[in-house]
């Protein structure tokens, strides 16, 4: 019987990248006598003591001694190998769907998909070749590799110049895909990025920054949360809008304008800051107290900022039951807008403050005297807070989300 050219060049390719005559005359449906036939033709010798039939001199050495028991280029992990990966070619040419080819294998739908999709990008077509898909494999088998940040300059740019902007390793990564959808090269992933700050390697990031002020927690474990059982307060001015008595639509996030707010104590709890976080938005608002924090300094600064701010959008403000919150009748008839208190011990109840809060004492850490700090600063400090790309923003900015500016 006459085989065609292609049938023929298709069967000394297989051959050539290990595959066993046997396994090219079941899959392309010639005889094996054939195969050898051609083989020959061409100058291929067989291994004698090759059971699988391998070819000396081979591209990519593949044997049954280097793999294992298993067939030749078939690695014994269980992973894709060079059997499977020719049987992929062969039904997805004859227009079989993964689906059925992953049956035929034993394997997940999606592992097939997978093997089809990288194996016709390194072809540099649409056209799956299991010798391409081989090669890719090999080449991404091989250890050690160059780190990702050391082999491209412009990535490594990228991420430095973030991280001096106080940008944490999760916002950077997912900030990188929105600003370079098309360049997957500038992508990484910000376990890489911790990895690179931990990583005492010559060349890593390490040796540019002190993990203790280019992160912000600076610790090298995470905490876990603990929480503390809730009592009742006998606070007067709390007692009239406790937490409970806030409106569902508060709780949701849905809607605009309302507001979360807290203390930052500096030096010798003598100056402090003023910290407001709109919960939907995350939009922060900050305010220096110079000389003392009482109620009545604070309950004017409050009344301030929240002036600032357009109508619709101080519907509420949420805050703990600290003293400098006594005055808040006088807060709330000047600007029209009602404070509700978290319970005692309770700081998730305003979390997305306690979480700015942290991201302040990144600026300023414990011991700042406020009365140091300029106004100036602290604007500028609010501004780099309010254009940090945030995970619960879809990674856009508070001032994105909000649409307005100060």
């Amino acid at each position: 019987m006459a085989y065609s050219k292609g049938v023929r060049a298709r069967a000394l390719e297989l051959l050539q990248i290990g595959e066993s005559s046997r396994d090219v005359s079941r899959l392309l449906g010639v005889s094996r006598h054939s195969v050898q036939r051609w083989a020959k033709m061409v100058g291929m010798r067989f291994k004698q003591h090759d059971y699988h039939g391998g070819i000396i001199g081979t591209e990519f050495g593949a044997s049954s001694t280097k793999y294992g028991p298993t067939s030749a280029g078939l690695p014994a992990n269980g992973k894709i190998g060079l059997s499977e990966r020719v049987t992929i070619e062969v039904r997805h040419r004859d227009g079989w769907s993964a689906r059925k080819i992953a049956a035929t294998l034993g394997m997940a739908t999606s592992t097939i998909t997978r093997e089809l999709s990288l194996g016709a990008q390194f072809s540099g077509g649409d056209t799956y070749l299991a010798a391409a898909a081989q090669q890719r494999s090999l080449l991404e088998r091989a250890r050690p590799k160059t780190r990702k940040l050391h082999a491209n300059v412009q990535l490594r740019a990228e991420v430095v110049a973030r991280l001096k902007n106080r940008h944490s390793p999760e916002q950077i990564a997912h900030r990188l895909k929105i600003d370079f959808p098309a360049t997957t090269l500038m992508h990484i992933s910000h376990e890489t990025i911790y990895r690179e700050l931990y990583s005492r390697d010559v060349g890593s990031l390490f040796n540019e920054f002190d993990t203790r002020k280019s992160l912000r927690t600076g610790r090298k474990k995470r905490r876990k949360r603990f929480r503390t059982a809730c009592r009742l307060s006998r606070k007067p001015w709390v007692k009239e809008t406790p937490i409970v008595t806030r409106p569902i639509e508060v709780e949701d996030r849905q809607t605009v304008g309302h507001w979360e707010g807290d203390l930052v104590i500096g030096r010798g709890s003598r100056s402090a800051l003023i910290s407001l976080i709109e919960r939907k938005t995350r939009f922060n608002l900050l305010a220096r107290l110079p000389i003392e924090h009482t109620s009545l300094t604070v309950i004017m600064e409050l009344e301030k900022m929240l002036r600032s701010l357009p109508e619709g959008l101080k519907l509420s403000l949420t805050w703990d039951q600290g003293v400098e919150m006594a005055r808040v009748k006088t807060f709330t008839q000047a600007v029209n807008c009602p404070v509700y208190f978290c319970d005692p011990h309770s700081p998730w109840q305003r979390g997305s403050n306690e979480n700015l809060n942290g991201l302040i004492r990144d600026f300023y850490p414990k011991g700042t005297d406020f009365s140091m700090v300029t106004d100036a600063e602290i604007q500028d400090t609010q501004l780099l807070l309010n254009d940090r790309p945030k995970r619960v923003l879809g990674w856009a900015t508070p001032a994105e989300a909000i649409g307005f500016s100060l």
